[in-house]
Formats: structure tokens, C-alpha cells, sequence
């Protein structure tokens, strides 16, 4: 089961997210400058790539 803080604060980096982009500040991929970022999903594994993507839109904001 995924912590409802934790699933908070990905609500609110998508939402975050969502607004820079109707906005076009587009928070590109690190690895890939083609593509930018929609959105963050947690597959309940990856917790090192959420944190790469948060420092990720920290960087570029």
C-alpha cells in the first residue's frame, strides 16, 4: 500500500506539471531533450526515477 502523503505530493508534482505545460514550460527529459515530461507514475518499484524527475523539474523551473 503506497503512503497517502507520499500519493499526495505525486498529485501535487502532476498538477505542478500539468500547469507549467498548458503554460508551455515544458520540463524536458534529462536523457532525451525530444521528449518532455506529462506526468509522473510510481509502479510501486522505481522510486530512484521519481527522484530523478523531481530534481529533474526542480532543475529546470
Amino acid at each position: 500500500m503506497v503512503n497517502p502523503v507520499f500519493t499526495t505530493l505525486m498529485d501535487s508534482l502532476n498538477a505542478q506539471i500539468e500547469a507549467l505545460n498548458k503554460s508551455g514550460f515544458k520540463l524536458y527529459d534529462a536523457e532525451n531533450r525530444d521528449y518532455f515530461i506529462e506526468r509522473i507514475k510510481y509502479d510501486g518499484e522505481n522510486i530512484v526515477n521519481i527522484y530523478k524527475l523531481i530534481s529533474v523539474i526542480w532543475y529546470n523551473c
